[in-house]
Parts: structure tokens; sequence; C-alpha cells
């Protein structure tokens, strides 16, 4: 009987992030203004707006999903359940590190 319940659950959030992304990706302005250069020299390479603008948005993205884990590992009542917050959590934490580094 839980299972689906937690399956409804996953979907709905899924669903309403995917709508918050969306949402912030139509409204959101660019790095960049159209018709200004933008680009600078990295020790990787070129960086344009829309690399800048895809680093901002991911991690903007990990800024609420570091939390949402930990509060999957604080009331949650399944073990699986905790196990995928705690998951969550320090991948979000990692990601963070590496968007910064890169950015």
């Amino acid at each position: 009987m839980r299972r689906p319940l937690v399956l409804v659950l996953v979907v709905a959030v899924l669903v309403l992030v995917g709508g918050a992304l969306w949402q912030t990706w139509r409204t959101t302005p660019t790095a960049a203004a159209p018709g200004q250069d933008g680009w600078v020299s990295t020790q990787w390479g070129p960086l344009g707006p829309a690399e800048r603008d895809l680093l901002i948005r991911v991690r903007l993205a990990g800024l609420w999903e570091h939390p949402v884990g930990q509060e999957m590992v604080s009331r949650a009542t399944q073990a699986r359940v905790r196990e995928v917050g705690k998951l969550l959590s320090t991948e979000h934490l990692k990601l963070d590190v590496l968007v910064v580094d890169a950015a």
C-alpha cells in the first residue's frame, strides 16, 4: 500500500520541479544580453553566455535539492527513502563544488 503512495509523491515532486525549472528557463534572462560579445577565455577554452547561463542554472537547482535531501533524511519513515535523501544531498554538494570550480 505504501509503495504506490511513495511513487505518486515522487512523480508529483518531479512534475512540480520540472514545471518550476521550465518556468525559470522561460523567464530568466541569459547571462549576457543578445548582441554583446559575452565570451571569456578560460584555461579550458572559451566560455560563452550559454555555458555561463547553464552553470548558473545548475547551481540554482542544486541550492534547493541539497536541503530537500536533508529533509528526506530527517523526516522519512522508510530506510530506503532516507538513503536516497542522503545520496541526493551528498551528490548535490559535490555537484555544487564542481560547478563553482568550473565557473
